[in-house]
């Protein structure tokens, strides 16, 4: 988010703009704190890191205030009592002696919960809850540390809310139509897909099987003076339109559901309009073998999850799924929660999984249960195991859910690995 990029694979980064969002406090009204895109130009990040060091300032007081424009008054805060208490030496950053004793008093490394730090610590003033608030806060690889000496004891360090600024920040959100959940979680950038399909008012099934034939769904996929990205935008749209990204899916995405939008509007018909677009980008396959694919997908993922209609259910997590070797039988599985139950591990009143589907997650404890929607397939699936306390922040970093073998194939996560998983 500070520095413009999605990451794509191991290795794959697709350059975006930086996330307009306060790093700190309130995301909605909140014009005075500094946004992820401020942090960039003191971030050790992009192809010079090293040129952001700074020296070793161990001891000394930290009173840098950083404003919501990227201005620092260097010695702003003189009634700071917050010192520094660590040096980084990877990036060359001071690690406030508030920060310092937080991160070590977490039942995993420091490293593994927030990576090394990007920035100095800087004061800032934000938004917080519609209040005005004086806050210190610094940039980790993997969240903000924040500082607020106003809030009581166990709530004056706290980790910023990284997930919902990334979703945020790509404007992913889950679909308020309930049948176009299992397309939106099913195919890669189902999320972006699915919203844009719904903004231009363009079938969802039919963007989707366009973002397949275009470029089976690659957002780094270019023809030279042709097309370009997700939906191979043809080069004259993306000319005409003079946006800085156009690689960005959510950008691309925009751009082809506008261009179709407008051929429509000229040809008064979705066959010509959609033949015009694949011809304009030399899209192999005719608009036949797009609408195809597009009933495809009606028939894998239309059907909505049998949701109980007694219950709300909130979206936890989107992501890919491990499983358990299919050696791990549901015998395996029923004593592992029998085990769990013996030593006081599982909840009251729990019971075994009565089709056999067991699933880990870190956050619930074994004889919980949680639905899983994926591929137009909605199932319960019982806790069974839990992650090792060592291993916690890999497996987020990682997985979305781990489950048997069973629940896996059930959920069709061979053919296609990406689940959304829902708690009551």
């Amino acid at each position: 988010m500070i520095a413009g990029q999605i990451q794509l694979g191991d290795a794959t980064f697709i350059a975006v703009a930086p996330a307009q969002i306060p790093v700190a406090g309130d995301t909605v009204g909140n014009a005075l704190a500094p946004t992820y895109a401020v942090l960039q130009p003191l971030a050790s990040v992009g192809e010079t890191p090293q040129a952001r060091r700074q020296p070793n300032r161990v001891g000394q007081p930290v009173a840098a205030f950083l404003h919501a424009d990227g201005r620092i008054e260097e010695r702003a805060v003189t009634d700071s009592t917050v010192t520094i208490g660590h040096y980084e030496e990877t990036l060359g950053h001071n690690i406030p002696q508030v920060f310092w004793e937080w991160l070590n008093r977490q039942p995993i490394s420091w490293r593994e919960l927030a990576g090394l730090p990007l920035t100095e610590p800087y004061w800032i003033d934000t938004v917080v809850g519609g209040q005005r608030q004086r806050v210190l806060m610094q940039a980790f690889e993997r969240r903000v540390l924040t500082y607020t000496p106003a809030n009581p004891e166990p709530w004056r360090v706290e980790a910023n809310n990284a997930g919902q600024h990334y979703r945020s920040w790509r404007g992913l959100s889950v679909p308020g139509d309930r049948s176009l959940l299992g397309l939106a979680g099913g195919v890669p950038l189902g999320e972006v897909i699915v919203s844009k399909a719904v903004e231009q008012g363009i079938d969802p099934y039919l963007f989707a099987a366009l973002a397949a034939a275009a470029s089976n769904f690659d957002p780094l996929a270019v023809k030279a003076g042709i097309g370009l990205g997700l939906f191979q935008v043809p080069a004259t749209v993306s000319q005409r339109s003079r946006v800085p990204f156009p690689l960005d899916p959510a950008i691309n995405a925009e751009l082809a559901a506008r261009e179709l939008k407008r051929l429509v509007s000229e040809q008064g018909d979705w066959n010509a309009a959609l033949a015009l677009y694949l011809q304009a980008a030399e899209i192999a396959g005719g608009a036949e073998q797009v609408l195809q694919k597009a009933q495809e997908y009606r028939v894998a993922f239309q059907n909505p999850p049998a949701f109980s209609e007694q219950r709300t259910y909130r979206l936890i997590a989107r992501g890919q799924a491990a499983y358990y070797d299919p050696g791990y039988t549901v015998a395996w599985w029923e004593g592992a929660l029998q085990r769990h139950a013996g030593w006081g591990g599982a909840v009251p009143g729990w019971q075994l999984d009565p089709n056999g589907y067991y699933c880990v997650h870190p956050d619930f404890r074994p004889g919980q249960r949680l639905f899983l929607t994926a591929n137009g397939v909605g199932l319960w699936c019982t806790i069974g195991d839990t992650v090792a306390t060592h291993h916690v922040a890999q497996w987020r970093s990682r997985w979305a859910i781990e489950l048997s073998w069973s629940a896996f194939k059930a959920l069709r996560l061979d053919q296609r690995n990406s689940v959304s998983v829902w708690t009551p």
